[in-house]
């Protein structure tokens, strides 16, 4: 009698358990197994799996790791690693794109939410502008300079350049500073000002500039008003 074969059985009870379910109720190695299953047909994804939460601590922790670190994994090469990546980014552009889609962006806090999704992954300090049109419906964001201090040395010419090529007559600057603290600096609240008043004149207005820590985030603009020295 031919033997059985154990490994394809475990992967149809394993396809069949999403199938049924989703993966509540998954092991955080059998979500990795059963993506596994897809980028090495032929081996036993199962150590694989239970190499990599032991290596890297969580399923998150394996997603977030780069492909160098990710292929030092026995079992793991450049293709597997790479799909290993993919998904963590995929899921970030399909929840971008559904929530772009379905919101209106007419109130600040709306904006900040997307924002703070948005940079949610970032670890290096990046300066944005997030433009919108005259009813408020979302044109594009544009990244204008990564690094330390990039919001207080704002390029006013590259800034100029992406408005008027996007024909955008509302923007709102977006900063994600190093340290975790989302409370403006003075020079924060001097250059909010400066750019206010510097694109008044062309008919594009500076709607707010947000200040993101992880999950918080502070308007500067609206402080500034709520201390009566913004004009």
């Amino acid at each position: 009698m031919p033997k059985e074969n154990v490994h394809k059985n475990h992967r149809q009870r394993l396809r069949n358990k999403f199938i049924t379910g989703g993966l509540s109720g998954f092991d955080p190695h059998e979500v990795l197994e059963l993506l596994l299953f897809y980028v090495l047909p032929q081996q036993d994804t199962n150590p694989i799996a239970h190499r990599l939460i032991e290596h890297f601590g969580s399923l998150s922790a394996v997603m977030d790791a780069d492909i160098e670190e990710l292929t030092r994994v026995t079992g793991i090469k450049e293709y597997s690693a790479s799909i290993l990546k993919l998904i963590p980014e995929i899921s970030s552009y399909y929840n971008l794109d559904k929530l772009r889609s379905r919101v209106k962006f007419d109130e600040i806090q709306k904006i900040a939410e997307y924002c703070v999704f948005l940079h949610m992954k970032d670890v290096r300090e990046k300066l944005s502008v997030f433009m919108l049109d005259n009813k408020y419906r979302f044109i594009g964001i544009k990244t204008m300079a990564e690094g330390a201090g990039c919001s207080v040395d704002i390029n006013l010419e590259l800034l100029a350049t992406i408005l008027f090529k996007f024909s955008a007559p509302n923007f709102i600057l977006v900063h994600n500073p190093p340290g975790g603290n989302p409370y403006p600096s003075v020079a924060d609240i001097q250059i909010t000002n400066y750019v206010y008043e510097t694109f008044k004149p062309f008919n594009k207005t500076l709607l707010e500039h947000l200040i993101i820590a992880g999950k918080d985030y502070m308007p500067v603009m609206q402080i500034i008003k709520n201390q009566k020295t913004y004009i």
